[in-house]
Protein backbone atom coordinates (compact mmCIF):
# COMPACT_ATOMS: atom_id res chain seq x y z
CA UNK A 1 0.00 0.00 0.00
CA UNK A 2 2.81 2.37 0.85
CA UNK A 3 4.47 1.77 -2.55
CA UNK A 4 1.17 2.51 -4.33
CA UNK A 5 0.84 5.81 -2.48
CA UNK A 6 4.41 6.75 -3.38
CA UNK A 7 3.76 6.02 -7.09
CA UNK A 8 0.50 8.03 -7.13
CA UNK A 9 2.16 10.86 -5.21
CA UNK A 10 5.06 10.96 -7.70
CA UNK A 11 2.79 10.92 -10.77
CA UNK A 12 0.57 13.72 -9.43
CA UNK A 13 3.64 15.77 -8.47
CA UNK A 14 5.15 15.35 -11.93
CA UNK A 15 1.87 16.33 -13.62
CA UNK A 16 1.49 19.33 -11.28
CA UNK A 17 4.83 20.63 -12.52
CA UNK A 18 4.67 19.38 -16.15
CA UNK A 19 1.34 20.91 -17.23
CA UNK A 20 2.11 24.51 -16.14
CA UNK A 21 5.70 24.32 -17.41
CA UNK A 22 4.56 23.01 -20.81
CA UNK A 23 1.94 25.74 -21.19
CA UNK A 24 4.34 28.44 -20.04
CA UNK A 25 6.92 27.12 -22.51
CA UNK A 26 4.43 27.30 -25.39
CA UNK A 27 3.52 30.84 -24.41
CA UNK A 28 7.19 31.76 -24.11
CA UNK A 29 8.02 30.57 -27.64
CA UNK A 30 5.14 32.66 -28.97
CA UNK A 31 5.82 35.85 -27.01
CA UNK A 32 9.55 35.90 -26.30
CA UNK A 33 10.31 37.75 -29.58
CA UNK A 34 7.88 40.47 -28.59
CA UNK A 35 9.42 40.70 -25.12
CA UNK A 36 12.99 40.75 -26.46
CA UNK A 37 12.20 43.29 -29.20
CA UNK A 38 9.79 45.34 -27.10
CA UNK A 39 9.58 49.10 -27.62
CA UNK A 40 7.13 51.46 -25.99
CA UNK A 41 5.67 52.69 -29.29
CA UNK A 42 4.95 49.19 -30.55
CA UNK A 43 2.53 48.43 -27.73
CA UNK A 44 0.22 45.68 -29.07
CA UNK A 45 1.69 45.19 -32.58
CA UNK A 46 2.07 41.43 -32.53
CA UNK A 47 4.08 39.34 -34.91
CA UNK A 48 2.08 37.35 -37.49
CA UNK A 49 -1.63 37.08 -36.54
CA UNK A 50 -1.25 37.61 -32.77
CA UNK A 51 -3.52 40.21 -31.24
CA UNK A 52 -4.71 41.36 -27.83
CA UNK A 53 -7.54 38.82 -27.47
CA UNK A 54 -5.33 35.94 -28.46
CA UNK A 55 -2.66 37.01 -25.98
CA UNK A 56 -5.09 37.26 -23.06
CA UNK A 57 -6.62 33.85 -23.87
CA UNK A 58 -3.35 31.89 -23.93
CA UNK A 59 -1.90 33.81 -20.99
CA UNK A 60 -5.07 33.24 -18.95
CA UNK A 61 -5.00 29.50 -19.75
CA UNK A 62 -1.40 29.27 -18.55
CA UNK A 63 -2.30 31.12 -15.32
CA UNK A 64 -5.35 28.86 -14.77
CA UNK A 65 -3.11 25.81 -15.21
CA UNK A 66 -0.73 27.16 -12.55
CA UNK A 67 -3.65 27.87 -10.16
CA UNK A 68 -5.09 24.37 -10.66
CA UNK A 69 -1.70 22.82 -9.97
CA UNK A 70 -1.07 25.01 -6.94
CA UNK A 71 -4.53 24.64 -5.40
CA UNK A 72 -6.00 21.30 -6.49
CA UNK A 73 -2.66 19.56 -6.92
CA UNK A 74 -1.48 20.57 -3.46
CA UNK A 75 -4.78 19.34 -2.00
CA UNK A 76 -4.37 15.96 -3.74
CA UNK A 77 -0.77 15.59 -2.53
CA UNK A 78 -1.80 16.42 1.04
CA UNK A 79 -4.51 13.72 0.92
CA UNK A 80 -2.03 11.14 -0.44
CA UNK A 81 0.41 12.07 2.30
CA UNK A 82 -2.35 11.22 4.80
CA UNK A 83 -2.99 7.95 2.94
CA UNK A 84 -6.23 9.26 1.46
CA UNK A 85 -6.31 8.98 -2.38
CA UNK A 86 -9.12 11.06 -3.90
CA UNK A 87 -9.46 9.59 -7.42
CA UNK A 88 -12.30 11.99 -8.29
CA UNK A 89 -10.04 14.96 -7.51
CA UNK A 90 -7.20 13.41 -9.54
CA UNK A 91 -9.56 12.85 -12.51
CA UNK A 92 -10.84 16.45 -12.26
CA UNK A 93 -7.23 17.68 -12.08
CA UNK A 94 -6.24 15.75 -15.22
CA UNK A 95 -9.38 16.81 -17.10
CA UNK A 96 -9.01 20.52 -16.26
CA UNK A 97 -5.31 20.53 -17.22
CA UNK A 98 -6.11 18.70 -20.46
CA UNK A 99 -8.79 21.27 -21.34
CA UNK A 100 -6.36 24.15 -20.68
CA UNK A 101 -3.72 22.46 -22.84
CA UNK A 102 -6.11 21.76 -25.75
CA UNK A 103 -7.54 25.30 -25.74
CA UNK A 104 -4.08 26.85 -25.66
CA UNK A 105 -2.78 24.62 -28.47
CA UNK A 106 -5.71 25.64 -30.67
CA UNK A 107 -4.54 29.26 -30.41
CA UNK A 108 -0.90 28.56 -31.30
CA UNK A 109 0.80 28.89 -34.73
CA UNK A 110 1.70 25.16 -34.71
CA UNK A 111 -1.27 23.54 -32.90
CA UNK A 112 -0.41 20.23 -31.22
CA UNK A 113 3.07 20.33 -32.81
CA UNK A 114 5.34 21.64 -30.07
CA UNK A 115 8.42 20.02 -31.61
CA UNK A 116 7.83 21.79 -34.95
CA UNK A 117 7.36 25.06 -33.09
CA UNK A 118 10.63 24.53 -31.21
CA UNK A 119 12.55 23.70 -34.43
CA UNK A 120 11.16 26.79 -36.14
CA UNK A 121 12.03 28.85 -33.08
CA UNK A 122 15.63 27.57 -33.12
CA UNK A 123 16.01 27.87 -36.89
CA UNK A 124 15.00 31.52 -37.23
CA UNK A 125 16.57 34.03 -34.90
CA UNK A 126 14.67 36.89 -33.30
CA UNK A 127 16.21 39.65 -35.38
CA UNK A 128 15.42 37.76 -38.62
CA UNK A 129 11.88 36.59 -37.83
CA UNK A 130 10.32 39.37 -35.85
CA UNK A 131 10.31 42.83 -37.36
CA UNK A 132 7.94 45.26 -35.66
CA UNK A 133 6.92 48.38 -37.51
CA UNK A 134 5.01 51.42 -36.35
CA UNK A 135 1.84 52.37 -38.13
CA UNK A 136 2.69 55.29 -40.39
CA UNK A 137 0.69 58.47 -40.36
CA UNK A 138 -0.90 59.88 -43.51
CA UNK A 139 1.82 62.54 -43.78
CA UNK A 140 4.57 59.93 -43.44
CA UNK A 141 2.91 57.75 -46.07
CA UNK A 142 2.62 60.71 -48.42
CA UNK A 143 6.26 61.59 -47.79
CA UNK A 144 7.45 58.09 -48.62
CA UNK A 145 5.29 57.84 -51.75
CA UNK A 146 6.34 61.34 -52.84
CA UNK A 147 10.02 60.38 -52.64
CA UNK A 148 9.35 57.18 -54.61
CA UNK A 149 7.41 59.08 -57.27
CA UNK A 150 10.18 61.70 -57.53
CA UNK A 151 12.78 58.98 -58.00
CA UNK A 152 10.67 57.32 -60.70
CA UNK A 153 10.21 60.68 -62.45
CA UNK A 154 13.97 61.34 -62.35
CA UNK A 155 14.72 57.89 -63.78
CA UNK A 156 12.06 58.35 -66.48
CA UNK A 157 13.46 61.77 -67.40
CA UNK A 158 16.97 60.34 -67.70
CA UNK A 159 15.70 57.55 -69.95
CA UNK A 160 13.75 60.03 -72.10
CA UNK A 161 16.77 62.36 -72.40
CA UNK A 162 19.00 59.43 -73.38
CA UNK A 163 16.47 58.27 -75.98
CA UNK A 164 16.07 61.81 -77.37
CA UNK A 165 19.85 62.16 -77.61
CA UNK A 166 20.00 58.88 -79.50
CA UNK A 167 17.20 60.01 -81.84
CA UNK A 168 18.92 63.37 -82.39
CA UNK A 169 22.14 61.58 -83.29
CA UNK A 170 20.26 59.39 -85.78
CA UNK A 171 18.44 62.42 -87.22
CA UNK A 172 21.74 64.27 -87.63
CA UNK A 173 23.27 61.28 -89.38
CA UNK A 174 20.27 60.95 -91.72
CA UNK A 175 20.37 64.70 -92.42
CA UNK A 176 24.05 64.49 -93.33
CA UNK A 177 23.36 61.54 -95.63
CA UNK A 178 20.56 63.46 -97.35
CA UNK A 179 22.84 66.46 -97.85
CA UNK A 180 25.55 64.22 -99.24
CA UNK A 181 23.10 62.48 -101.59
CA UNK A 182 21.71 65.81 -102.79
CA UNK A 183 25.23 66.99 -103.38
CA UNK A 184 25.97 63.88 -105.41
CA UNK A 185 22.75 64.32 -107.37
CA UNK A 186 23.74 67.83 -108.37
CA UNK A 187 27.19 66.69 -109.47
CA UNK A 188 27.46 65.39 -113.03
CA UNK A 189 29.85 63.31 -115.09
CA UNK A 190 29.02 65.42 -118.17
CA UNK A 191 29.96 68.98 -119.22
CA UNK A 192 26.42 69.69 -120.42
CA UNK A 193 23.05 69.93 -118.69
CA UNK A 194 20.48 67.14 -118.65
CA UNK A 195 16.96 68.51 -118.86
CA UNK A 196 14.74 67.74 -115.89
CA UNK A 197 11.31 66.21 -116.32
CA UNK A 198 8.88 64.94 -113.67
CA UNK A 199 7.25 62.34 -115.93
CA UNK A 200 10.20 60.55 -117.48
CA UNK A 201 9.51 56.93 -118.36
CA UNK A 202 12.56 54.88 -119.28
CA UNK A 203 10.61 52.30 -121.27
CA UNK A 204 8.89 54.98 -123.35
CA UNK A 205 12.22 56.67 -124.09
CA UNK A 206 13.78 53.36 -125.14
CA UNK A 207 10.92 52.67 -127.56
CA UNK A 208 10.90 56.23 -128.91
CA UNK A 209 14.62 56.28 -129.76
CA UNK A 210 15.08 52.52 -130.46
CA UNK A 211 17.44 52.05 -127.53
CA UNK A 212 18.37 48.47 -126.60
CA UNK A 213 16.76 47.01 -123.47
CA UNK A 214 20.23 45.97 -122.33
CA UNK A 215 20.99 49.68 -121.86
CA UNK A 216 18.11 50.30 -119.46
CA UNK A 217 20.30 50.79 -116.38
CA UNK A 218 22.89 52.88 -118.25
CA UNK A 219 20.11 55.11 -119.62
CA UNK A 220 18.55 55.45 -116.16
CA UNK A 221 21.89 56.44 -114.60
CA UNK A 222 22.43 58.97 -117.38
CA UNK A 223 19.04 60.69 -117.08
CA UNK A 224 18.38 60.51 -113.33
CA UNK A 225 21.82 60.50 -111.71
CA UNK A 226 23.99 62.23 -114.38
CA UNK A 227 26.38 59.29 -114.22
CA UNK A 228 28.17 57.43 -116.96
CA UNK A 229 28.07 53.71 -116.16
CA UNK A 230 28.44 52.47 -119.74
CA UNK A 231 27.40 53.26 -123.32
CA UNK A 232 23.80 53.61 -124.48
CA UNK A 233 23.12 51.25 -127.41
CA UNK A 234 20.97 52.62 -130.27
CA UNK A 235 19.69 49.80 -132.47
CA UNK A 236 18.05 51.56 -135.43
CA UNK A 237 20.11 51.14 -138.60
CA UNK A 238 20.14 52.85 -142.01
CA UNK A 239 20.70 51.57 -145.54
CA UNK A 240 24.18 52.98 -145.71
CA UNK A 241 25.26 52.28 -142.09
CA UNK A 242 24.14 53.80 -138.81
CA UNK A 243 20.96 55.83 -138.28
CA UNK A 244 22.13 58.96 -136.46
CA UNK A 245 18.70 60.62 -136.36
CA UNK A 246 17.50 58.90 -133.11
CA UNK A 247 20.82 59.71 -131.42
CA UNK A 248 20.65 63.40 -132.34
CA UNK A 249 16.97 63.64 -131.41
CA UNK A 250 17.70 62.03 -128.02
CA UNK A 251 20.43 64.54 -127.11
CA UNK A 252 18.37 67.41 -128.49
CA UNK A 253 15.30 66.49 -126.42
CA UNK A 254 16.91 65.47 -123.12
CA UNK A 255 20.06 67.65 -122.99
CA UNK A 256 21.21 71.14 -123.99
CA UNK A 257 24.27 69.77 -125.81
CA UNK A 258 22.88 70.28 -129.33
CA UNK A 259 21.70 73.81 -128.47
CA UNK A 260 25.15 74.73 -127.17
CA UNK A 261 26.73 73.30 -130.27
CA UNK A 262 24.43 75.36 -132.54
CA UNK A 263 25.47 78.60 -130.85
CA UNK A 264 29.10 77.48 -130.97
CA UNK A 265 29.74 79.38 -127.76
CA UNK A 266 30.45 76.47 -125.39
CA UNK A 267 31.18 73.43 -127.55
CA UNK A 268 32.51 73.21 -131.08
CA UNK A 269 31.20 70.54 -133.44
CA UNK A 270 34.35 68.49 -132.97
CA UNK A 271 33.98 68.61 -129.18
CA UNK A 272 30.30 67.71 -129.47
CA UNK A 273 31.13 64.70 -131.65
CA UNK A 274 33.64 63.44 -129.06
CA UNK A 275 31.15 63.90 -126.20
CA UNK A 276 28.34 62.02 -127.96
CA UNK A 277 30.59 59.15 -129.12
CA UNK A 278 31.81 58.73 -125.53
CA UNK A 279 28.23 58.16 -124.40
CA UNK A 280 26.58 56.13 -127.18
CA UNK A 281 27.18 53.14 -129.39
CA UNK A 282 25.09 52.04 -132.40
CA UNK A 283 24.44 49.14 -134.76
CA UNK A 284 24.76 49.31 -138.53
CA UNK A 285 22.47 47.53 -140.98
CA UNK A 286 24.49 44.31 -140.63
CA UNK A 287 24.12 44.38 -136.81
CA UNK A 288 27.77 45.26 -136.25
CA UNK A 289 28.48 47.60 -133.32
CA UNK A 290 29.89 50.99 -134.28
CA UNK A 291 31.78 52.69 -131.43
CA UNK A 292 31.84 56.16 -133.03
CA UNK A 293 28.57 56.55 -134.91
CA UNK A 294 28.69 60.38 -134.99
CA UNK A 295 31.12 62.41 -137.12
CA UNK A 296 31.41 66.05 -138.16
CA UNK A 297 29.61 65.38 -141.43
CA UNK A 298 26.40 63.86 -140.07
CA UNK A 299 26.36 66.31 -137.12
CA UNK A 300 26.60 69.29 -139.52
CA UNK A 301 23.83 67.83 -141.63
CA UNK A 302 21.59 67.48 -138.51
CA UNK A 303 22.34 71.03 -137.35
CA UNK A 304 21.60 72.60 -140.73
Amino acid sequence: MENFLIIVFTIVLILMIAFPLYLLGRVWFAFSPFIINFFQREKSNWYNTWNNNRFFIVFSLAVISIIISAWLGSSILSGIHLAKVDFAAILFFLLSQAICTILLEMKMDHPFKPLSAFKEFQKNKYNERFIFKDKLTIDENLGIHTVDIKNEIIISKELIVAELSKQNAISTEVHNLVIENNKLLHESDFPFEIKKSSNLNIMDIMEEFTISYTSEKVLSDFLFFRRKTGKILFEKSARNGVSVQPIMDFFSKHTNLIENCKTDKIFTQTETVKIINAIVIAKDRKGILVNNPIDNKNLSKYLS
